[in-house]
């Protein structure tokens, strides 16, 4: 196998696209129907589900499955294209051994802020779509509804911040440590120390 040098920024930041990559096929919406008003649908409103009687209903409608999806819809496509940037940025442009360029470096900074973006944006749209969605079935059908996002939502979400941050060199800066004091120099005359 041949050995791949990269410089250890764009190892990590591969690694983070990989990261944010994953979590689009995991879950990133969770909508679970309750039924604690079910027989309000009344006899066919529920398909087969009309030839059973009212207590059937309710049975199977509290047995209803969660419904998820994964990040390849919506606003998860733009952190698709921010991974595949990433990706490409990395892998095309300069000296694999050393820190990106100038341009290389913004490129990148963008992808990992489109991956970020893309995450934080389907996250306020299902917060507020969610209830939305859970009045209306509420109000029209009795029954509860609700819309949560899923390991998958904040697994890039957090890809994509932790990549925006390594790459632009924030995470280095806090774990430099501070350089060491050096003690004041005394030299015997008062006004070397003034009293304050």
């Amino acid at each position: 196998m041949q050995n791949f040098n990269l410089h250890k920024v764009k190892l990590f930041a591969l690694a983070e696209a990989g990261i944010a990559l994953i979590g689009l096929f995991l879950t990133w919406t969770i909508e679970k129907v309750g039924g604690q008003a079910m027989n309000q649908m009344g006899g066919g409103g529920m398909g087969q589900m009309g030839q059973m009687g009212q207590m059937g209903q309710m049975q199977m409608m509290n047995a209803m499955p969660a419904t998820t999806q994964n990040g390849f819809n919506s606003w998860g496509w733009l952190s698709l294209v921010g991974v595949i940037v990433v990706v490409l940025a990395t892998i095309m442009t300069g000296d694999k051994t050393k820190d990106y360029d100038r341009n290389s470096k913004n490129i990148v900074l963008a992808a990992f802020l489109a991956i970020a973006a893309g995450a934080l944006i389907y996250y306020f749209r299902l917060s507020s779509v969610g209830k939305e969605a859970a009045m209306l079935y509420q109000q029209q059908y009795g029954i509860s509804y609700s819309a949560s996002a899923g390991i998958g939502l904040w697994s890039t979400l957090a890809a994509g911040a932790i990549g925006l941050a390594w790459v632009s060199g924030l995470l280095n800066k806090l774990n430099t440590p501070p350089p060491p004091s050096t003690p004041a120099a005394t030299t015997g005359n008062a006004s070397a120390n003034p009293i304050v």
